[in-house]
């Protein structure tokens, strides 16, 4: 039953201002107006500085703020607004310095005060912001600064201090949740937990009826190695809410601990089927799934405990996704995308369902499931970039060269970052080759390798297509010879540099580097083919049909691997 109840403000909340802050003519601590002209002067330059702030102008702001200061160096509003300014653009530094301007001219301003004690607090100027609270209740009498100055002593590591400014709050303004946990964490810090224990029973004495009190005390009993004390709360409980699914996750939990793997997921099932939030409930599951706590029959008691959390929230895609994460880990990839699936059709679904139909169609090697699964995400989330990449290497792999450069055309107009881009840009230029057309193939490259000049794929296929018209055969051997200094274990590079070597009639060099390929991948029938071409070329002719026939056996033997081996040479 753990709760997070920590209270944040930062300087977000900066952007809130009251609108009678806006105003010019209210200007606290001003002791005297000002003549009629300075007046009318001041007021055009601190209208322009607000305006030019609102759009988000701050350099114009802050200048226009600034000049204002010279006529009315007495305006609090004006430094205040120009210190707010300096935060939008991140001068934390000056800020502070023109928000203590106006926070010394009026120190009853509860606007002022916040906004410095922010910038204290940012900059963990813990001291300081507690002297401008303390002066400020002074000013105010306002209980509610009590609680502010507790969580800045807290937060300076003044304990003590912080207990105090909480009891007087606590004095005017009663018992509260959020302050007894306060004080609560602050007895646990401090090494009190019996005092940490008192302050809450004493939440539930103000609060009998609320069993969410009762449970964070017995989170603490268990905290603190009093299980005895703890189990009995929890029972307590589930016997006057037998829904209560944060009291049966804490039982659950505490089984987990204990090793009873029956007790543990009795309880985490009572937990799944009642009464608590999908927050709580995903991340009890989240956090079992990837194990293997329920062993030998992991998988399977996962299964069940996903069907508990199915039937309690029928409508919601999160128990299918979990089910599909389940058959994944098993690597039944089918299972998976049918779940996967189903949770798309939720509503509110979102992207993360359609991301995982899209990575088990890849690991099924089903592109022609992915083209149509991508062509359904497309229609749903026209802008999502990483869906027109999928679909490019599915109309590859699929051979629709067509389909794939279009496709990764489009989604490099969507591309939110460099390396999807780049890799968009690859896919571009590998369908745009198939396509014949290589003027968009060696551009789209160019413009891949200058937005990541580490992309290895794109140095690679680049230099292989090059050589392959055998032209620019010096910068496809530039190109190649970097892919392999990044990836000195890919078969694929090592091919592409021989192959750059034959075209070159470098056989001997060719030779080298394309066994070295077939050492990394044995099985290759192209790269075996290539092996055969360059024994050709050294003279080592009944080798080289040895390979061409290896190579016609490994794959689908194009026309021309066959007339190879019916001719026994090479074709012109």
């Amino acid at each position: 039953m753990k709760r997070n109840l920590s209270i944040k403000r930062g300087l977000i909340q900066l952007l809130f201002q009251p609108l009678f802050l806006l105003t010019a003519s209210i200007a606290f601590g001003q002791q005297k107006p000002l003549p009629e002209a300075q007046r009318i002067e001041f007021d055009k330059y601190f209208f322009n500085g607000m305006r030019e702030k609102l759009i988000g102008n701050y350099a114009d702001a802050e200048s226009n703020f600034l000049k204002a200061s010279e006529i009315d160096p007495n305006n609090a509003n004006n430094w205040f607004q120009l210190s707010s300014t300096l935060l939008q653009s991140k001068q934390v530094a000056k800020a502070e310095i023109f928000g203590e301007k106006a926070a010394k001219l009026d120190p009853a301003n509860e606007w002022y005060t916040r906004q410095l004690v922010d910038i204290y607090r940012y900059n963990r100027n813990y001291n300081k912001a507690e002297e401008l609270l303390s002066a400020h209740y002074k000013a105010t009498k306002n209980p509610d600064v009590l609680f502010e100055l507790g969580m800045i002593q807290h937060q300076g590591g003044n304990y003590k201090k912080a207990l105090k400014s909480f009891d007087a709050y606590e004095k005017v303004k009663g018992i509260s949740e959020g302050l007894t946990r306060q004080k609560e964490q602050i007895y646990l810090q401090m090494n009190k937990p019996a005092k940490a224990i008192d302050e809450v029973k004493k939440l539930i004495a103000a609060f009998p009826d609320n069993l969410q009190f009762k449970g964070a005390l017995a989170d603490l009993y268990m905290a603190t190695r009093k299980e005895k004390e703890a189990l009995a709360i929890y029972h307590e409980i589930i016997q006057k809410e037998p829904k209560n699914g944060y009291a049966a996750f804490a039982l659950a939990e505490y089984y987990k601990n204990k090793g009873d793997k029956n007790l543990c997921y009795s309880w985490m099932e009572k937990g799944l089927s009642g009464e608590a939030d999908i927050k709580t409930k995903l991340n009890v599951l989240t956090e079992i799934i990837p194990g293997n706590y329920f062993e030998p029959e992991h998988l399977k008691t996962c299964q069940n405990l996903l069907e508990t959390f199915e039937k309690a929230h029928p409508g919601d895609p999160s128990p299918y996704i979990l089910q599909g994460d389940l058959y994944l880990q098993d690597r039944n990839f089918e299972q998976a995308r049918e779940r996967y699936l189903k949770a798309t059709g939720m509503q509110n679904a979102g992207i993360l369902s359609w991301e995982q139909v899209l990575q088990c169609d890849q690991l099924m090697q089903r592109y022609d499931l992915m083209l149509e699964d991508c062509s359904k995400v497309i229609e749903l989330f026209p802008s999502y970039a990483p869906a027109y990449l999928f679909s490019s290497i599915a109309a590859m792999s699929l051979k629709k060269y067509p389909i794939a450069e279009n496709s990764a055309r489009k989604g490099v107009e969507y591309a939110d970052n460099d390396e999807l881009k780049s890799q968009l840009l690859s896919s571009l230029a590998d369908a745009a080759h198939y396509n014949g057309h290589y003027t968009t193939s060696d551009s789209a490259y160019d413009e891949a390798l200058l937005i990541d000049p580490e992309n290895a794929y794109a140095m690679n296929n680049y230099a292989y297509f090059l050589s392959l018209r055998n032209e620019r055969l010096d910068k496809a051997e530039q190109l190649s010879r970097k892919s392999i200094s990044i990836d000195p274990k890919n078969a694929s590079y090592q091919d592409t540099y021989g192959w750059i070597q034959y075209q070159l009639k470098n056989y001997s060099e060719a030779r080298n580097y394309i066994e070295r390929s077939l050492q990394l991948s044995p099985e290759n029938p192209e790269v075996t083919e290539h092996l055969g071409d360059v024994l050709f070329k050294l003279g080592q002719e009944e080798d080289a049909l040895a390979q061409w026939k290896k190579a016609a056996g490994l794959g689908n033997p194009s026309e021309a691997l066959l007339k190879k081996i019916k001719e026994r040479k090479l074709q012109p």
